[in-house]
């Protein structure tokens, strides 16, 4: 009985405790509108080392990403991550961002697969 409990609990926990690839849209367009903001005050910040004297700010591009359904939670984080790592300044989003529109997800990224390069890529 104690061999049956040892290897049946691991197999359960393991087939039992998978996480959702899913996440809700209104914490996706939170994480993608903090990434925005983020980016946009980093910009902004730097615009105002170069000239304190300039009224001009940097607005976000148009138009908004508006998240629909329930997105995958790793093409989020792609685009959150590619929106804070994008130079300045910030007017358009990028390519991979539209992977949050994707309901399949991207799956494993190859090795040879530059995200580097991807993410300067702009819509």
């Amino acid at each position: 009985m104690r061999i049956i409990f040892v290897y049946l609990l691991p197999a359960f926990l393991f087939f039992s405790c998978q996480a959702d690839s899913t996440m809700p849209s209104i914490d996706a367009q939170s994480q993608i509108n903090a990434a925005i903001q983020f980016k946009l005050d980093k910009c902004n910040a730097d615009l105002k080392k170069k000239d304190p004297s300039t009224g001009f700010t940097y607005q976000a591009p148009q138009p908004w990403l508006y998240v629909i359904g329930k997105p995958v939670k790793r093409n989020v984080d792609l685009c959150s991550l590619s929106i804070m790592r994008v130079d300045c300044p910030f007017i358009q989003y990028p390519l991979i961002c539209l992977l949050i529109y994707d309901k399949k997800g991207l799956g494993e990224i190859p090795w040879y697969f530059n995200f580097n390069e991807i993410i300067k890529a702009k819509l």
